[in-house]
């Protein structure tokens, strides 16, 4: 009986640390925060519309890069605007008509269109691309976002994807990785309790 709690606790505490850590691509649910001027570097782009990564802190909005048409940049196109303080990042989907708040629902379709990360490989897209990865090489410790460009998509967010430096995304971890992380911390309470 005694070993059948060891194993349980620490089962749910495996399953508590392991659902924080599957989540790689997380839903960006409030909008990120700048501690200074931000830089952004184009790394990567599968999305056939023409697209504008713009940004607004309180004001106008200013694009910052543009996917497609005639003024497209190149992937790895940098960029440093902003300042300290909360963000929105948009990304204006120019062919459909609509844009997407990173941090805000969509109130057309009621789903996120942006994710984070620190790893560009959990988008599964494959490696950098050369420019990119010599863009993102001098500036370290940033993180990506990546957009879902359209309403009624494939939701894989990998159709424009952003590096941003002084840039951190505040959302708390997901309520049900957090419960059953404590349900392990309780289950290891009890262990040492009944030891």
């Amino acid at each position: 009986m005694r070993h059948l709690k060891y194993t349980l606790a620490a089962a749910a505490l495996a399953v508590g640390l392991s659902g924080a850590a599957q989540a790689a691509l997380t839903p960006i649910t409030t909008p990120p925060v700048a501690s200074g001027p931000f830089t952004v570097v184009f790394a990567f782009a599968d999305a056939a519309d023409i697209s504008d990564l713009a940004f607004s802190q309180g004001g106008p909005e200013t694009v910052l890069i543009t996917n497609n048409g005639p003024t497209a940049d190149p992937i790895g196109f940098t960029v440093t605007a902003g300042m300290a303080g909360t963000v929105n990042f948009i990304l204006e989907n120019i062919t459909e008509g609509y844009s997407f708040t990173a941090g805000v629902v969509d109130p057309v379709d009621g789903r996120q269109h942006a994710v984070t990360t620190t790893n560009f490989a959990d988008f599964g897209v494959g490696p950098l691309s050369p420019a990119a990865a010599a863009a993102i090489a001098t500036r370290p410790g940033g993180i990506f976002i990546g957009f879902e460009d359209e309403r009624g998509g494939d939701y894989d967010f990998n159709d424009l994807i952003y590096y941003f430096t002084s840039v951190r995304i505040v959302d708390a971890p997901a309520p049900a990785a957090l419960g059953l992380f404590g349900l392990g911390l309780l289950g290891l309470g009890l262990m040492r309790r009944k030891a």
